[in-house]
C-alpha cells in the first residue's frame, strides 16, 4: 500500500542513525506487486514513500531546503486544484508558513519538511482512511503510516488503557495505541513539530444544515461531483478493481466507474452460500466486467489469521478478517481498488436520528452516550469473570472516557449537528473507515469517490427526510444508471428490491432471519455445539466456524488458554472457558473472542517479537 515513514531530529541525525533509518525501511516495508519506493536522507530529516507509481499515489519531491513526502489515492488543495505529482505539492507548500496553506483533501498522508524553519508539518486526511502514527522523544519525532516502523522491540510496553478500550469496543477510538509512546494522529488534523515543540491542530468539523431538498437540480449537482472525481483517475493506471458486495454502495461505484470509462475487474469474497457473493456476481455480469470470486475456506483460518494481525496491525475488526485471506491467495485483482464505503453517510442518512432533530442539550448528550457502543457483544458475566480486576478497572471507564474525548474533539454544544458528527466520528472515522478500508490497504490503494470533501459537504446539506433509509442512494442510482434496479440488493442476509416504496422489506426480512437464527441457536445449545445448522448470511459467520471445525477450536483455545496469554494479567482462565463454551454452543460472542485473540497476537508480534509470519515483508502467495 502507499505508506510514508519520516524521522526528524532538531539536533541532527548521525550517519549511524541515517543507516538505521535505511535498515528499518528494508526490514519492515511490505513487498507487493508494482511497488515503488522513494528515499530522502539528509542531516536532520529522513523520509521514505512506498507507492504504486501511478500519479496521484505518492512519492517524494525535494529542493535545496525542503522536501514533500506523500502517499494516498489523491490530494488536492481546498480550492479543488488537483495536484498530480509530489512536485506540485512541494510548490504549494514551500515559501509559505504552514498556517497559510489550506487544508488538503482526498485520501492521503503527507509530510512537508522545511530546513530553514527547522520544521516538519504532517497532515492526516479528513476521513481517517489512511491513519498516521507518531512517536515524540525530546528533539526527535517519528511519523509513519504503520506502527511497525515505530517499534522498539525489547523496549516497548503494552498500553493497558488502550488495550482495555480495544477489548471493550472492538476498536480504539481515542488517539493512543496498544503500545506505550505511540499515538495515532487524529483524522482531519495537522501535526507541526519545530523548536517550539509539537502541536496537533484540528480542522473544523463538518456541519449538517439538513435544509436542502434532494430535487432534480440537487441530484444533477451531486452527479457532476462524482463525474469530476473520476476524471482525476482516468488514464493513471491500466487496471482498477471494484470491491463488490450485494449492497448499494459498491454497485453504484461500479456503475459510475463504468460510465467514466475506468477499466476495472470486480472482486468479491465469501462462503459459497453467501447471498452477497451471488448478487455481486450478477451485478458484475450486468456491468459486463469479469469478477474474481474468492471462496473462503473456513478451515484455513488458523493459517492466515495471525498473518493478518501483522499486516493490518489489528485495524481490521475480527468479524471482517476473512476479506484479507483473499489478498494472501492473490485473489484480488491488481491495481487501485474502487471502494464504495461511505455513501450511506452521504446520501443515506446513516448516522442521523430524525427523532432528535428537535431535542434539547440533555437529550442530545444522552443519545451520544447511548451510541457509544462497540462492535463486540459481551455477555453480562464477561467483565467479572473474563477480565482480571486490573484490566476491568480500565474497561469500566472506557465508555465515559471515549465519550468525553469525542465531545472535546467536536466542540460539543448540544445541537443536532453534534449528534451526527459524534456518530460519524465514533462509528466511521475512528472505527469503520480505517478498519474496513484496512481490508485492502496492505496491498493496494483505495479510491473512494464518496469521501470527496465537496460531495460529503453536499450530502450534509440535504434534508434528512429526502435521504433517510438509503433514499438518496436509490434516487441517484434510479435516475442516472439504467439497469441499476434490475437486481435486488442484500443487507445482513436479507434480499430487498431496489425501489423507493418498500421501506419495510428489510425489517420483515430481518424478523424472519432472527426467528430462524433463534431456532438454530437453541438446536446448537441443546446439542452442546454438535449440531450447527448453517445460516445464509451476507458475511462468513465465525460463530459457526468455531463450533464446526476442531482445528479452529484448537487454534483459538491454544492461544487464549495458554500460560503465555494468561500470565499477562488481563484474562482469567475460567472466564475464558465460559466464553469459549458459549461460542461453541452458538452464542454470538465471536467478535468478543476474536478481539481477545487479536489483542494477544498483537502483543506477541509487536511487543514480544514472537509469532511473526514466516516472511513479515512479503504477503503469502505474492
Amino acid at each position: 500500500m502507499s505508506a510514508i515513514y519520516l524521522v526528524f531530529n532538531l539536533d541532527g541525525l548521525t550517519e549511524d542513525k541515517q543507516r538505521e533509518f535505511r535498515n528499518t525501511i528494508t526490514d519492515r516495508t511490505t513487498t507487493y506487486p508494482g511497488k515503488k519506493q522513494d528515499l530522502y536522507v539528509s542531516r536532520h530529516f529522513c523520509a521514505a514513500s512506498s507507492h504504486h507509481g501511478f500519479l496521484p499515489s505518492g512519492g517524494i519531491s525535494s529542493s535545496e531546503n525542503t522536501a514533500a513526502v506523500v502517499a494516498g489515492s489523491c490530494w488536492a488543495a481546498a480550492e479543488s486544484e488537483t495536484l498530480n505529482t509530489p512536485g506540485e505539492l512541494l510548490s504549494l507548500w514551500q515559501d509559505r508558513p504552514w498556517q497559510s496553506v489550506p487544508q488538503m483533501v482526498g485520501l492521503f498522508s503527507f509530510g512537508f519538511f522545511d530546513r530553514d524553519r527547522m520544521e516538519l508539518v504532517v497532515e492526516s486526511d479528513r476521513f481517517g482512511a489512511m491513519p498516521l502514527y507518531f512517536r515524540e522523544n525530546d528533539h526527535r519525532v517519528e511519523v509513519a503510516s504503520e506502527m511497525k516502523f515505530l517499534l522498539r522491540q525489547g523496549e516497548d510496553k503494552p498500553n493497558s488503557e488502550a488495550i482495555a478500550e480495544y477489548m471493550q469496543l472492538g476498536f480504539i477510538s481515542r488517539h493512543h495505541t496498544p503500545i506505550q509512546g505511540i499515538r495515532r494522529l487524529p483524522a482531519n488534523s495537522r501535526l507541526v513539530f519545530s523548536r517550539q515543540g509539537l502541536q496537533v491542530v484540528l480542522f473544523p468539523t463538518v456541519t449538517y444544515p439538513r435544509n436542502r431538498p434532494l430535487d432534480n437540480e440537487a441530484l444533477a449537482e451531486y452527479d457532476r461531483m462524482v463525474r469530476k472525481y473520476f476524471t482525476r483517475f482516468q488514464g493513471v493506471a491500466e487496471q482498477f478493481s471494484v470491491s463488490l458486495s450485494g449492497g448499494l454502495d459498491s454497485r453504484l461505484v461500479g456503475y459510475a466507474a463504468k460510465r467514466a470509462g475506468i477499466p476495472f475487474h470486480a472482486f468479491t469474497t465469501g462462503e459459497g452460500s453467501s447471498l452477497d457473493t451471488v448478487i455481486a456476481q450478477r451485478v458484475a455480469a450486468s456491468l459486463g466486467v469479469p469478477i474474481n470470486f474468492h471462496r473462503i475456506e473456513p478451515r484455513e483460518m488458523p493459517a492466515w489469521f495471525g498473518k493478518m494481525i501483522w499486516f493490518t496491525e489489528g485495524r481490521v475488526h475480527p468479524g471482517h478478517m476473512h476479506y484479507m485471506s483473499a489478498n494472501f491467495h492473490r485473489a484480488v485483482p491488481q491495481g487501485p481498488m474502487l471502494h464504495g464505503l461511505g455513501l450511506e453517510a452521504v446520501l443515506g442518512g446513516h448516522y442521523d436520528n430524525p427523532d432528535l432533530q428537535q431535542a434539547d442539550h440533555g437529550e442530545i448528550r444522552r443519545a451520544c452516550l447511548k451510541a457509544t457502543s462497540g462492535m463486540n457483544y459481551w455477555p453480562k458475566y464477561a467483565r467479572k469473570s473474563v477480565f482480571t480486576p486490573a484490566i476491568r478497572s480500565w474497561i469500566e471507564g472506557t465508555t465515559t472516557a471515549v465519550a468525553e474525548d469525542l465531545f472535546d474533539g467536536i466542540g460539543f454544544s448540544g445541537v443536532y449537528d453534534d449528534f451526527i458528527e459524534y456518530r460519524t466520528q465514533l462509528k466511521g472515522v475512528r472505527a469503520a473507515r480505517p478498519c474496513i478500508i484496512g481490508q485492502v490497504l496492505p496491498w493496494t490503494d483505495v479510491v473512494n469517490p464518496f469521501f470527496d470533501h465537496h460531495a460529503y459537504d453536499f450530502g450534509a446539506s440535504l434534508k434528512l427526510e429526502d435521504v433517510a433509509d438509503r433514499a438518496g442512494q436509490l434516487r441517484w442510482g434510479l435516475k442516472y444508471f439504467p439497469g441499476f434496479a434490475d437486481i435486488p440488493r442484500v443487507k445482513s442476509g436479507v434480499l430487498i428490491p431496489i425501489a423507493l416504496d418498500t421501506p419495510d422489506a428489510y425489517q420483515k426480512g430481518m424478523d424472519r432471519l432472527q426467528r430462524e437464527a433463534k431456532i438454530k441457536y437453541y438446536i446448537g445449545r441443546l446439542s452442546q455445539g454438535r449440531i450447527n445448522l448453517p445460516m445464509k448470511n451476507s458475511f462468513p459467520q465465525y460463530w459457526q466456524w468455531y463450533p464446526k471445525y476442531r482445528s479452529i477450536r484448537d487454534y483459538v483455545d491454544g492461544i487464549l488458554l495458554s500460560d503465555q496469554t494468561l500470565d499477562r494479567g488481563y484474562l482469567q482462565r475460567e472466564g475464558i472457558r465460559t466464553l469459549l463454551h458459549d461460542c461453541r454452543i452458538g452464542r454470538r460472542v465471536w467478535n468478543a473472542v476474536g478481539t481477545l485473540l487479536m489483542v494477544e497476537l498483537f502483543i506477541r508480534q509487536f511487543i514480544d517479537g514472537t509469532d511473526l509470519p514466516d516472511d513479515p515483508r512479503v504477503p503469502w502467495g505474492i
